[in-house]
């Protein structure tokens, strides 16, 4: 056979392969480092892009939100059972100081998240916390912390994510909203009275919108935030594959140091794992009478689960550590067909059959995707323990009536309304402080049946 014909098809093979080495690690580092880039893009939006309806201000600034409806953009599958407060807090210069008014007695509680969307402390109502100064403290900070500091929280990334929630009690938003603005964040230099300013935060590179745009940016910004942001130690050997294609912290996205082939596998690993998202749902949780649950163990502290984490940050950013919240979702009744807008479901529960939490429990009504609330004749988004009326059946039992038009005279108390006829809906399942028996999972929820 002619040599050059053999050539040829070495490379030719060389390409393939080097293409599909380019997908293989594209994807794996699309995967690991999507919710990262979720948390840079809400940063970009909070923070630094002015024309945004989520922006807060400068960095270090609290954004409060109303109660969530189905106007709000702010955060896929808000919550309706509370006003957020939030913000992202630069701890590269100095420490940041949370004050707390008195809150009893409403549920409250401040989550703070790493850069890679693990909630590693709290502040609040579960671990008895009060009114007060609370220091949140950088990984590389060595101070010593000044008197009046109720107690200090260690972040393992220089640049955190703050949720802060207050329970809404009677249906009254004005009188959450009055607790909520109340919170407020200070540079520790600030609040001791040694400086004006306090230090200078860091300026991160614009958002790069890799969806819309090229599918390469997301490499660009992923060497960004793991730059800005050191991985935990675990995360090591994982970041060391990586590195064949250029991605890692300290390094400059470049491709000029990349095979061509070895480009064009990448850029199908982005576009493939963006549609792969919410597909891959199903087979990263256990399903349990049609409600998708997470390990209690890992949600909200992911470790090494990439996967979970990933899907995660798709349809709810942000998750709470389980035990503070636990969060379980549901896109099918108990037939396993999908939950659909113009039909009849109903949510049954005994009562010694009811979620065993410290503070409440609440099912809320999502469009499915994308994962916003839904409109309803009556404004309402959400149904639980704290709705005002909720009736209950004379033995103790309580019935959640899931459908779009009112269920009739007697059950509009316990009435979830859900998408239009023929759209999508998933439900989320909130139980706040749950109890030893949810979190080992000998409770189990209840299925959601379609009524004919």
């Amino acid at each position: 056979m002619d040599l050059a014909v053999l050539r040829a098809q070495a490379e030719g093979a060389l390409a393939v392969s080097r293409e599909e080495e380019g997908y293989s690690l594209g994807l794996q580092a699309f995967k690991y480092g999507y919710p990262a880039i979720e948390m840079y893009r809400s940063r970009y939006q909070w923070h630094y892009d002015a024309g945004n309806p989520s922006f807060n201000g400068p960095i270090n600034t609290l954004g409060h939100t109303k109660r969530a409806t189905h106007e709000d953009r702010f955060v896929v599958t808000p919550i309706n059972d509370a006003v957020y407060s939030r913000a992202f807090v630069d701890l590269s210069g100095e420490p940041i100081v949370v004050e707390v008014p008195a809150i009893d007695p409403n549920y409250w509680t401040i989550q703070l998240c790493d850069f890679y969307t693990n909630s590693f402390g709290y502040v609040g109502k579960r671990l008895g916390d009060g009114a007060g100064s609370y220091a949140i403290v950088g990984p590389d900070w060595r101070g010593v912390l000044p008197d009046g500091i109720n107690r200090a929280v260690v972040a393992p990334t220089p640049v955190i994510a703050l949720l802060a929630r207050v329970a809404v009690l009677n249906d009254d938003e004005h009188a959450a909203s009055a607790l909520q603005h109340q919170f407020s964040l200070t540079p520790m230099s600030v609040w001791t009275g040694d400086s004006e300013e306090g230090a200078s935060a860091q300026t991160p590179l614009p958002y790069l919108d890799f969806k819309d745009g090229d599918p390469l940016d997301f490499f660009r910004m992923l060497n960004w935030v793991l730059t800005e942001n050191p991985t935990p130690d675990r995360d090591l050997g994982v970041l060391g594959l990586f590195e064949r294609i250029g991605v890692g912290p300290g390094i400059e996205f470049d491709l000029a140091v990349l095979h061509p082939a070895t480009v064009e596998g990448m850029k199908r690993g982005v576009e493939q794992g963006l549609l792969s998202l919410l597909g891959e749902l199903p087979f990263c949780v256990p399903n349990v009478n049609g409600w998708l649950i997470p390990n209690p163990s890992r949600s909200g502290n992911f470790g090494t689960d990439y996967h979970l984490r990933l899907v995660t940050a798709e349809i709810g950013l942000l998750a709470n550590d389980a035990r503070e919240a636990l969060y379980i979702g549901c896109f099918m009744d108990e037939n396993d067909e999908p939950l659909v807008g113009g039909r009849k479901y109903t949510i049954h529960y005994d009562s010694d059959q009811l979620p065993p939490v410290g503070e409440f429990w609440s099912f809320t009504m999502y469009t499915h995707p994308p994962g916003f609330l839904t409109e309803s004749k009556i404004n309402r988004y959400a149904v639980g323990s704290l709705t005002p009326g909720l009736a209950w059946n004379n033995d103790g039992s309580v019935d959640i009536y899931v459908q779009r038009e009112s269920p009739g005279p007697g059950k509009d108390s316990n009435w979830l309304p859900t998408t239009p006829e023929g759209e999508l809906f998933r439900i989320i399942f909130r139980m706040y402080n749950p109890g030893p028996h949810v979190l080992n999972g000998t409770w189990k929820p209840q299925p959601i049946r379609r009524v004919s």
